[in-house]
């Protein structure tokens, strides 16, 4: 594939794509409740966000197309192998985080995410990724469940003992 003299190309594609997505999710919004008898309903946020969304793409777009001078495109423009590995890296601690979420619960995963992600991604001292990790873990879910009153799958560690030693 030939690399494109200027961005706006890849600007306008990606301006597209977002605003595909943000019809569909205009679509999905249409599906909930807009306004209740006492007040917003579920739609109401999703719907303003993803029309402010939409919008945006649009202006995206008419940027890319008619700026007087588009960016030039750099020499790198894709990433190189160490690039990719990264992005692997988190597309699969993200894909492990949505499998384990629902068994072991929101803090453990999370938990175990950010010292993956941090470990593995950044090179920090262990115990700023431990202190990064039990907040963004354990302390993210308390004050989600007991301050905003936010429902979030349990904290189950039983999950973490194997089946034999613990009964099942």
């Amino acid at each position: 594939m030939d690399k494109p003299e200027t961005m706006r190309p890849v600007y306008q594609i990606v301006a597209l794509l977002i605003f595909i997505a943000g019809l569909l999710l205009v679509y999905g919004a249409l599906k909930l409740h807009y306004y209740t008898a006492i007040g917003p309903g579920p739609g109401f946020l999703p719907f303003w966000l993803s029309l402010i969304f939409t919008i945006l793409a649009v202006l995206m777009f008419f940027q890319a197309t008619f700026a007087k001078s588009p960016d030039k495109a750099p020499g790198d423009l894709f990433p190189d192998m160490g690039g990719v590995l990264r992005i692997a890296t988190i597309v699969m601690a993200l894909g492990s985080t949505a499998l384990l979420i629902e068994n072991v619960g929101f803090g453990p995963s999370m938990f175990l995410m950010n010292i993956f992600v941090l470990l593995v991604l950044t090179r920090r001292h262990f115990l700023l990724v431990l202190s990064i990790a039990l907040i963004g873990g354990f302390g993210i879910e308390y004050m989600f469940v007991h301050w905003l009153n936010v429902p979030l799958p349990a904290t189950n560690f039983r999950a973490f003992c194997p089946q034999f030693v613990c009964g099942g």
